[in-house]
């Protein structure tokens, strides 16, 4: 705001002032007085197609946030309009495409796509809104789609004379249509190694296939596993053992089969491309670098050599990293320890734990000076606990007892309600654990397990170690685990009443539609104990626990003092309903319309599934992050508390 004011100053007549002024009151969110600007100059502005091309959006935006339907219809009329003054305007054509697909209105979007992307064919990110556009499209069969995305591709490539670039984008569209092996066509993989042989051939150790040749080691994943493949591994790994069907046991085998090619595969894919003679983006080596690092860095095979040239390029090429790399590789070499505990590099782990805790001090000095206590301590808190990892490691007990207590002591007085806290106080008592253990402390250590423990597989296999850790011996384990199983269950439920929010906040209010167009306001729930889980057809481990979720939903369903809804974000209507429809699922699908922005909860992007837990006074009680393992049971501790009080 303050440099367009000083452009007005010094050229007030031009355009381009009143634009970018425009632009500044938009970027703010200040959608009236941005459309109060453009009327008071539209006398003076000589792009009048451009200028109704400004206020269409600014109308746009303005009346979504008021649920303004007639006034969003408004908004494309003046879009529909811009595009009369100047029907070849790239711009006006794109944008409208745009506000219409926020509309669902695919079908529409597609004809003004396809016109921005044919007088811009050199614009790639104009072809991929076009062809994103044309799979979106409703009123034409699969078939008819699939054949005007070839079409188009084709088209662009000639537009381009099979210009690299072309070639790259054409390469990248079909290496996603192929993402999975399931839907997979084999035209489209065929048309996909093409293309990669052309360029190849065509343009060898140039910045084109270091783009082919990174890209894979990304997408390869969908080589070995259908779309839903992760969901039905998690939601069959969550039951107990004695539950799952020959089939499902099955499947699991051969998801387990299939993940140690799939990781070969990455493994190789990475070291080839690090290998590659000439990096045109070191970002992308760093980020591959980092990837091959935390894949082989606890293989029994692999060198310290190798493991130190990952960790250099790492650190030289991953300036843009948000988190703490340093930190990061000395969990990495703290966890190689355990698989080689000869392995010289390992010694390293303490170097880097301690300049994680220098980069965070920098972090923390580069904060504003009103920042809140909490986003300092969280920049603290995963340094420490590596530190504390790697003393245990090296026996140095005394500091990781003193390192742990200041952790502690900082996540006492952290307020926050961020999900990551919970994965920190995890880790924390998993470092309690391992430095009672490795003093020998064995009913701490055994407290402190069961603390952190729960009674599912991973469970028990912990307990096992620890029973042959603690006693030299395997036997007697089976007379042994019941009495934990029991202590499980009791700590199971502390550990349910701990996590309620000390100061909880009020639950932002919505009236929201589901997917049978009928709406649900918080307002009519008042008086309620009121459970919504956010989640997402794209998100694997909120589709594994939908089944558990219908039984809890099912459990409630004739109580009028709950309310179990569930908030999808991110996907089509059309998406939901037939995922509903296919899994016979009935509990209710609220949409998203932007309500999770409004949320604490989703401030920092937040988790998913994340479920809310609202007690009878409409404030958010609990939080719970992830998936769950005994939905059922653990969902209910909290919602016959709640009832309760």
């Amino acid at each position: 705001m303050a440099t367009v004011e000083k452009l007005i100053k010094v050229s007030p007549t031009d355009d381009e002032t009143v634009f970018a002024y425009n632009s500044a009151l938009f970027q703010n969110k200040k959608y009236q007085e941005s459309l109060d600007w453009l009327v008071k100059n539209k006398g003076q502005v000589k792009d009048k197609s451009r200028l109704a091309t400004a206020q269409a959006v600014s109308t746009y935006l303005l009346e979504k946030d008021k649920k303004d339907k007639g006034k969003v219809q408004l908004a494309f009329d003046i879009f529909a309009k811009s595009i009369k003054l100047n029907p070849s305007s790239v711009n006006s054509n794109y944008l409208y495409g745009t506000y219409l697909t926020r509309e669902n209105k695919f079908n529409e979007a597609a004809a003004y796509y396809k016109k921005a992307a044919g007088l811009a064919p050199q614009v790639r990110a104009l072809q991929d809104a076009y062809w994103r556009a044309i799979k979106s499209q409703t009123q034409k069969t699969d078939d008819q789609k699939n054949a005007e995305l070839d079409a188009a591709l084709d088209l662009y490539l000639k537009q381009t004379k099979n210009s690299p670039d072309a070639l790259l984008a054409v390469w990248s569209k079909y290496n996603d249509l192929t993402g999975w092996k399931d839907t997979a066509k084999p035209k489209d993989v065929q048309k996909a190694q093409q293309l990669e042989k052309i360029v190849a051939q065509k343009y060898p150790n140039t910045k084109y296939d270091e783009e082919i040749a990174f890209t894979k080691t990304r997408t390869v994943y969908g080589k070995y596993y259908g779309k839903n493949d992760g969901a039905n591994y998690l939601e069959i790994n969550n039951k107990k053992k004695e539950k799952r069907t020959a089939e499902e046991v099955q499947f699991l085998e051969k998801h387990q089969e299939r993940n140690k090619l799939y990781i070969a595969e990455k493994i190789e894919l990475e070291r080839a491309y690090i290998k590659r003679p000439q990096h045109f983006d070191k970002e992308k080596l760093g980020q591959a670098s980092f990837s091959l690092l935390q894949g082989v860095g606890s293989k029994e095979d692999s060198t310290d050599a190798e493991i130190a040239d990952l960790i250099k390029i790492t650190l030289e090429n991953n300036k843009n990293y948000w988190g703490n790399l340093n930190t990061e590789i000395a969990l990495i070499l703290s966890r190689r320890f355990a698989a080689q505990p000869k392995s010289l590099i390992v010694k390293d782990a303490e170097k880097y734990a301690r300049l994680g805790i220098t980069d965070a001090d920098k972090k923390i000095s580069a904060l504003p000076k009103d920042a809140k206590p909490a986003q300092i301590q969280e920049l603290q808190l995963a340094p420490l606990n590596a530190l504390t990892e790697v003393l245990i490691n090296n026996e140095k007990f005394e500091e990781a007892e003193k390192t742990l207590a200041k952790v502690s002591q900082l996540l006492e007085n952290n307020d926050s309600q961020d999900f990551r806290i919970e994965d920190v106080k995890y880790y924390l008592d998993s470092n309690w654990a391992k430095l009672y253990s490795g003093r020998q402390d064995w009913e701490k250590a055994e407290n402190m397990y069961v603390r952190i423990s729960r009674d599912d597989e991973y469970g028990k296999k912990t307990f096992e170690k620890f029973y042959e850790k603690r006693f030299s011996k395997k036997d007697g384990f089976d007379n042994y685990y019941p009495e934990i199983q029991k202590r499980l269950k009791e700590r199971a439920k502390e550990r349910m009443a701990e996590s309620r929010i000390k100061n909880p906040l009020d639950a932002v209010p919505f009236t929201l539609k589901t997917i049978d167009e009928k709406s649900i306001s918080f307002a009519d729930l008042k008086g309620k104990v009121v459970v919504i889980n956010v989640w997402g057809t794209w998100c694997a481990p909120c589709v594994a626990e939908m089944s558990e979720l219908q039984e809890f939903s099912d459990k409630y369903k004739s109580d009028k003092d709950v309310a179990v809804l569930t908030l999808d974000q991110g996907d089509k209507l059309e998406d939901v309903k037939k995922f509903m429809a296919d899994k016979k699922y009935s509990l209710p699908v609220l949409m998203d319309d932007g309500y999770l922005d409004k949320i604490p909860q989703f401030s920092n992007g937040g988790a998913f599934p994340t479920t809310l837990f609202i007690d009878k006074t409409g404030k958010v009680a609990f939080v719970k992050v992830g998936n769950s393992g005994n939905l059922v049971e653990e969902f209910s501790w909290r919602v016959d508390l709640l009832k309760e009080n």
